[in-house]
């Protein structure tokens, strides 16, 4: 008997060790072997060599496991033990449940967007209400927003007059950047014409002659750089609104999920200093929603998250490895996004710097406010983009960096580079100023 309880206690011991349930339920058919065996010595002692034998050998070659478990059987005299051994449906099983975690994550995601489309049709004006309100929360808004945050918005008289009838500094503030922000979106609405009208044309250059109208047209719509552009139009199109944030967090951004606004804070203005340079800070903001950064950002966040999850799903000891790794997945994770959003904001900067100035404004004088934000940045972090292993997570590159190719993009995208443009915004402005004159008003642009 005591042969008998060392040999079932050994087997007991080895058994956690075991990674698969197949091979944790073989061992616990060793502990009914132990217990149920005749007990004399040379019984137990061999028992005890066998379970020992399994343990060092892992059950990993399956013609040892195969001929040890055959021994143990013949040995207890246990005929017809039903055994889990691997098999290829067990494999098939494996793969299907792995494989079944992306489409479980795309769906929950599209169950999600579903009932944001349902939400949105029931009750728009609040849907809509309600993020904008999440957005000045993590804008840094405080309080009421109806008395910190001020709207111009095109079309609207009340917002409009309401605006002109006060004398406050804020108010002066979002008329301004409601006037500036007008002549960036006309001129993006004009550039992006353009590109359709050049895609257009190196498309219909490339087919036959006898091609139909609606075979052009049809071709055209499946252009991924054409389908890009005219989904730019779309979003440019119609009424625009210019919102003031009173928040000390400087920031001026767009929104996909609320289209046809600018996010402009009182902060942000600190640091502006003119004109040109609010014309370079909203070109770019406005650059980021024609070259569909948004969604792209979205859609590689999306991806990236399945992948994360599938990876955790694949973990062999059972969600051990997994709590040791899921906090290098999210760190990899925040790495690729955040070169994407670098990316993305050089390619914001180059645009930007020309729908500043093909709507006449200094952009070699606009660039300094880069500089300023550099500055700022010196100021508040003095080791900011000094710090090779930091800058992997940064979602910007350097401001440093950002001015220098800014100035020496300026030297060709500036004012001068579209007379025609500038020459009818300068008889514009000419005739505003003859108007005002005549009626003892100063007109200050």
């Amino acid at each position: 008997p005591t042969m008998m309880m060392l040999a079932a206690s050994t087997c007991r011991l080895y058994a956690p060790r075991c990674s698969t349930p197949s091979q944790q339920q073989l061992y616990r058919l060793r502990v009914h072997v132990c217990l149920s065996s005749p007990t004399t010595a040379s019984t137990a002692t061999s028992l005890k060599h066998q379970c020992l034998l399994l343990h060092r050998q892992s059950f990993y070659s399956s013609s040892i496991s195969k001929s040890v478990n055959a021994s143990i059987v013949k040995n207890a005299s246990i005929q017809n033990t039903p055994i889990i051994r691997s098999s290829r449906w067990h494999r098939l099983a494996r793969i299907v449940r792995y494989t079944r975690i992306p489409f479980l994550v795309l769906s929950v995601y599209g169950l999600g967007y579903q009932q944001g489309i349902i939400d949105d049709s029931r009750n728009p004006t609040a849907t809509r209400q309600s993020l904008l309100e999440n957005v000045y929360a993590s804008a840094g808004v405080k309080g009421d927003s109806r008395q910190h945050v001020h709207i111009v918005t095109d079309g609207d008289e009340s917002s409009i007059s309401s605006i002109l009838k006060s004398a406050s500094q804020t108010n002066k503030d979002a008329k301004r950047i409601a006037h500036i922000g007008r002549s960036i979106v006309k001129v993006a609405r004009q550039y992006v014409q353009e590109q359709l009208e050049t895609i257009a044309k190196e498309i219909k250059d490339q087919l036959p002659a006898d091609v139909s109208e609606q075979q052009f047209l049809t071709i055209l719509l499946k252009h991924d750089e054409f389908q890009l552009w005219h989904k730019a139009k779309s979003q440019l199109e119609g009424n625009w609104s210019y919102l003031l944030l009173e928040t000390k967090v400087p920031n001026a951004f767009v929104s996909e999920i609320l289209p046809k606004r600018i996010f402009v804070t009182i902060a942000m203005l600190d640091i502006i200093q003119n004109d040109d340079e609010l014309a370079l800070v909203l070109g770019h903001e406005v650059s980021h929603l024609i070259l569909g950064h948004l969604s792209e950002r979205n859609r590689v966040e999306t991806m990236l998250r399945t992948i994360e999850i599938l990876l955790l799903s694949l973990d062999p000891t059972e969600g051990l490895l997994s709590l040791a790794l899921v906090g290098s997945l999210a760190t990899i994770r925040k790495a690729f996004t955040a070169a994407f959003s670098r990316d993305h904001e050089r390619e914001a900067d180059e645009l930007g710097i020309k729908l500043a100035a093909m709507a006449c404004y200094d952009t070699q004088r606009a660039s300094i406010v880069f500089q300023r934000l550099h500055e700022q940045e010196m100021k508040g972090s003095p080791t900011s983009g000094s710090n090779t292993l930091l800058s992997f997570a940064d979602s910007h590159p350097p401001t440093a960096e950002r001015y220098r190719d800014l100035v020496t993009a300026s030297e060709t995208e500036n004012a001068e580079a579209y007379t025609d443009n500038c020459a009818v915004v300068k008889k514009r402005l000419e005739k505003a100023s003859a108007a005002a004159g005549s009626s003892g008003t100063k007109l200050v642009w």
